[in-house]
C-alpha cells in the first residue's frame, strides 16, 4: 500500500523525514537507532529517509516559529506530523505548523 492508500510498492510513495532536537547530543534518546538507519537507507541508496539532527548546544536550533518559517518549503507537503516532546514543545508546535496549512487531523502526538 501506499500513502494514499492504493496497492504498490510501499518503499516507492513512502518517506520519513525525522527532524529531531535534543539539548546535547549526550542527551539524546535513540540516536544510535536513527544513525543506523540513516546508514542503512545510504548503504541501500533508498532515499525515503532523512535524518535531521539539532542539538541545542551545538547548533542553538530550536523548533519555533524561526525553523518552521526557514524549513517551510519542506514541510508544507506534509501528509503527517508525528510530535512527541515535553508539554509545551507538544502545544506551541501545532500552533506553527498551522501557519503552513497543515491541519490538526495530520498531526499526531506520541
Amino acid at each position: 500500500w501506499s500513502d494514499s492508500g492504493e496497492k504498490g510498492n510501499f518503499l516507492s510513495t513512502f518517506k520519513m523525514v525525522v527532524h529531531a532536537s535534543y539539548p546535547a547530543r549526550d542527551k539524546c534518546c535513540g540516536l544510535v537507532l536513527m544513525e543506523k538507519c540513516q546508514a542503512l537507507a545510504k548503504a541501500l541508496n533508498y532515499d525515503g529517509f532523512d535524518l535531521n539532527l539539532y542539538f541545542a548546544n551545538e547548533n542553538k536550533q530550536r523548533f519555533d516559529a524561526a525553523f518552521i518559517q526557514k524549513n517551510k518549503d519542506a514541510l508544507q507537503g506534509l501528509s503527517k506530523a508525528y510530535i512527541c516532546g515535553p508539554p509545551r514543545f507538544n502545544e506551541e508546535l501545532p500552533i506553527h505548523l498551522e501557519t503552513l496549512g497543515i491541519g490538526r487531523s495530520k498531526m499526531f502526538f506520541i
